[in-house]
């Protein structure tokens, strides 16, 4: 090798040399596990911090899903009380209109009975 010719001194150097190369070796292989391990655990961060934010966004949506769910069972509940409204106005109109008919048909009749227009309103207003 290039040390040989140096004798002693440059066996020294070349051990010297190998030992430095050794480290260096040794550095470089600790600092790339190391930087391995730094990624790793930066990736298991992001991946943690990914995993609170979509746990975020779901109880997010479990309570707007709760909130939806108690609209829709309250509108529910204002329809069917809307549809009982509309039943009862049927009925009533039904209980109009026959009332109605049966006043007409005794107005006719009540009419009938008098002659004297004087003698109607009396008979209206007393």
């Amino acid at each position: 090798s290039q040390y040989g010719s140096m004798g002693y001194k440059g066996e020294i150097e070349r051990v010297r040399y190998e030992k430095l190369k050794e480290m260096n070796e040794k550095n470089r292989k600790q600092q790339e596990q190391e930087e391995q391990r730094n990624q790793r655990k930066q990736r298991e961060r992001e991946d943690e911090a990914i995993f609170d934010y979509n746990k975020q966004i779901i109880k997010i949506k479990e309570k707007e899903a709760f909130y939806l769910e108690k609209s829709i069972a309250e509108l529910k509940s204002e329809i069917a009380f809307l549809e009982e409204c509309q039943s009862r106005n049927k009925l009533l109109q039904q209980e109009i209109d026959r009332h109605s008919k049966v006043m007409l048909s005794d107005a006719i009749l009540w009419k009938g009975q008098f002659d004297d227009p004087l003698e109607n309103c009396m008979s209206i207003l007393c």
